[in-house]
């Protein structure tokens, strides 16, 4: 008998949560979509709102990082490296 109550109580609870699902759904995916939208529109916008600069004045807005050297500075074919030659020990 208990098991019996537990599958309607399962089944009431499934069809339930379904039918919520159903009914909520669709408004949050078209609400998602909606703001997706917006913010993609409104990136692209943003570029085009940007003032002109003035004649004369020069703006970086990105300078790139400056590079490490590999190799202990070896990066350049032909470069002296200076090393230490290691000797083996005889057993």
């Amino acid at each position: 008998m208990k098991f019996l109550q537990f599958l309607v109580v399962f089944f009431a609870i499934f069809f339930l949560v379904r039918l919520l699902f159903r009914a909520l759904l669709p408004g949050l995916l078209r609400m998602v979509v909606r703001k997706m939208g917006s913010q993609f529109t409104q990136q692209y916008e943003e570029p085009a709102r940007r003032p002109e600069p003035e004649e004369g004045n020069i703006r970086v807005e990105y300078i790139p990082p400056k590079k490490k050297e590999k190799n202990g500075g070896a990066g350049v074919p032909g470069e002296f490296v200076q090393f230490e030659e290691v000797k083996a020990k005889k057993e």
